[in-house]
């Protein structure tokens, strides 16, 4: 296209000439003199070919309604007339060829169904799922650390926790033992079976942490293998709709969450599990009526976790995908500061990295405030049992030793601490394995043909000759849209030179 303006500067009329392929700079031209095939097709101010209805009107008025479909704040604008539409609506260039042939074929796509649509959109948005996390990504992830290293893990645990309660249990012993001319007998073996199953329960939990550690390090390198894989074998079209911010955020945000989160909170669950196994073992030996108020306190206890670890999922969920937009903007102003700079829109760009930060914060926050409500409800939980557990002590004192009351009491205490950190590291483990179903769903992406096939291996003289052939060939950048080459038929000879 051809724009003119003349302006009056010093009694000299001045004309610049424009050649340009970009629709916002129409509406400020005198004169438009739209170029189709090596003629001038049409001709005349923009407002005056808009008049006319004719190839150059329709095309931009097919244009527009393509903008729209594609989400853009104009859609409810869609029924006003052209001569009210904003230019800003037309500020994307458009290459050569579209200019030519677009009139034509631009209007035949208003009546394409939503999926070519959807095939012509320039980026997708990162998703957030919903619900809880399934099973399947449970699945994955200790596929990724293997049986052997789970049940090696699963028995330190035990024997560390098994070694625990005989230390907690020989010291209550070694307290109901009664004075004989005012001391006690045998201190030495006392003291080496005590300081034998304190090494024991050291040696145990080094050897369940570094059981973990490996598992996790196993895991991480497997599960970035396979993210690495797909996306390098995607296909070109993948790179084209996905913003870079959606692929910096799955291989540090994600592939960290993978590499320390989930291990070490793997770690806490187990451990206060296996406490948690202990201080019942006690409190039903001490008091068996405990029984009665561990059963209802289990299920209150249960629909608590439940109800929580949902929210806090879904908040790290609209956390993760939020973050993406952040990782991409800063990745694009990085790129065009040299152009932010010169337009002075430093202070435009400086808000909109604002506001992303603060769309991120926004499902943050509430994280916290869920952890406080978790924790004011597991300290009623918990300050209940110790107030059932010492009233049953001192209904049976006839009966119960001061040894094992008193470590009764003292296990009974650490319940509450307990279950906030059974069910704050279970959650520190649902949310982190969003970061594995995150890394998982380009494993369903579309994927290029294999780099080597199998059973087809190429002599070792190959090539013998230089010949190229090409049967209708063709190109287009991804399905859907239209073939930039197409029945492209050449055959190059040995030997011979080419250029372009």
């Amino acid at each position: 296209m051809l724009c003119a303006r003349s302006d009056s500067m010093e009694n000299n009329e001045n004309t610049r000439v424009l050649v340009t392929h970009g629709l916002s700079f129409l509406s400020k031209a005198d004169l438009v003199l739209v170029m189709e095939e090596g003629h001038v097709s049409e001709m005349g101010s923009y407002h005056e070919l808009m008049e006319r209805k004719e190839a150059f009107a329709k095309f931009i008025h097919t244009f527009n309604g393509n903008q729209r479909r594609e989400g853009s704040t104009a859609r409810d604008k869609s029924r006003k007339s052209v001569s009210r539409l904003s230019m800003t609506d037309f500020s994307i260039d458009l290459s050569q060829e579209q200019l030519i042939s677009a009139s034509v074929k631009l209007i035949e796509a208003e009546d394409e169904d939503l999926d070519a649509e959807d095939a012509g959109k320039l980026m997708e948005v990162d998703k957030a799922h919903t619900g809880r996390v399934k099973l399947q990504m449970y699945r994955e992830y200790f596929r990724t650390v293997g049986l052997s290293v789970i049940m090696t893990i699963i028995f330190l645990c035990a024997f560390q926790q098994a070694a625990s309660l005989a230390y907690s249990y020989w010291l209550s012993l070694w307290a109901d033992e009664p004075l004989v001319n005012g001391t006690q007998s045998n201190h030495e073996l006392k003291l080496s079976v005590f300081a034998a199953l304190g090494l024991t329960q050291g040696l145990a939990m080094f050897g369940t942490t570094l059981a973990i550690a490996l598992g996790g390090i196993v895991a991480s390198r497997h599960l970035h293998t396979e993210l690495l894989h797909s996306v390098l074998h995607s296909p070109m079209s993948f790179f084209e709709v996905t913003p870079s911010g959606n692929l910096l955020n799955r291989f540090s945000k994600e592939i960290d969450a993978i590499d320390c989160m989930i291990p070490d909170g793997l770690k806490m669950m187990l451990g206060y599990l296996f406490k948690l196994l202990e201080v019942c073992i006690i409190l039903l030996l001490a008091t068996p009526f405990t029984g009665m108020v561990l059963l209802p306190l289990t299920f209150v206890y249960i629909f608590i976790q439940s109800f929580y670890v949902a929210s806090s999922c879904q908040l790290r969920r609209l956390e993760a995908v939020s973050r993406s937009p952040i990782y991409s903007h800063f990745n694009e102003t990085v790129q065009g500061a040299s152009i932010i700079r010169a337009f002075g829109e430093q202070p435009r760009f400086i808000l909109q990295a604002d506001h992303r930060i603060d769309n991120n914060q926004k499902a943050y926050f509430p994280r916290f405030v869920a952890t406080r409500w978790l924790a004011v409800n597991l300290e009623f939980l918990g300050n209940l049992l110790v107030l059932a557990a010492a009233i049953l002590s001192v209904q049976g004192r006839d009966k119960l030793s001061p040894g094992i009351v008193g470590l009764a009491m003292s296990h009974s205490l650490q319940v509450t601490g307990i279950l906030s950190w059974i069910v704050r590291s279970w959650t520190d483990v649902e949310n982190n394995i969003v970061s594995v179903e995150r890394v998982k769903e380009y494993d369903r992406t579309l994927k290029e043909a294999a780099w080597t096939l199998q059973d087809s291996f190429l002599p070792a003289a190959w090539p013998t000759t230089g010949n190229i052939e090409f049967e209708e060939y063709g190109l287009q950048y991804r399905k859907g849209l239209d073939w930039a080459l197409n029945n492209i038929s050449i055959n190059i000879q040995d030997r011979e030179k080419t250029k372009s």
